[in-house]
């Protein structure tokens, strides 16, 4: 009765998932320990203390189980898949393309608003005062006809 076992560390969270993979491929679930690490780390000028938690898992199968070769064999291919990271929405290129994109199409606009804005500033008291002495003169006219009448 030749026994193997084994031990991982998992993330609490994925406690469960780790001891149904390793059951599927014969494994025992013998033991269980949580496992608390404490150590610093610096961030730029700063030191910061970090405690991380994990899980330490121990798992024991007989060597001498039915099927034994074909479930390492299948383990070993389990393992061996590789993990795909997830796509990038925005990497620093697009990034980088889209800044130049909202410099060269949205910071215009912007310029010409706040242009607008300015000139519409000065333009808007000499208009008043042009709009003012028309009116007067057209009250002026409309005055002297009724003095005609």
């Amino acid at each position: 009765m030749a026994k193997e076992v084994k031990s991982i560390d998992v993330h609490p969270d994925s406690e469960q998932a780790a001891v149904n993979v390793h059951q599927a491929f014969g494994w025992e679930f013998h033991s269980t320990q949580e496992v608390t690490e404490n150590y610093q780390e610096r961030r730029g000028d700063d030191i910061y203390q970090v405690r991380t938690k994990k899980i330490k898992l121990t798992f024991q199968r007989e060597k001498t189980m039915p099927n034994y070769a074909q479930l390492v064999d299948l383990e070993r291919q389990y393992y061996a898949v590789p993990s795909t990271p997830p796509p990038v929405r925005f990497g620093m290129i697009w990034l980088i393309i889209s800044a130049i994109g909202l410099i060269a199409y949205i910071l215009p606009g912007v310029l010409i608003i706040i242009w607008r804005f300015k000139r519409y500033s000065k333009l808007y008291p000499q208009w008043e005062a042009e709009a003012t002495a028309a009116r007067e003169n057209e009250l002026d006219i409309l005055n002297r006809a009724q003095a005609l009448l």
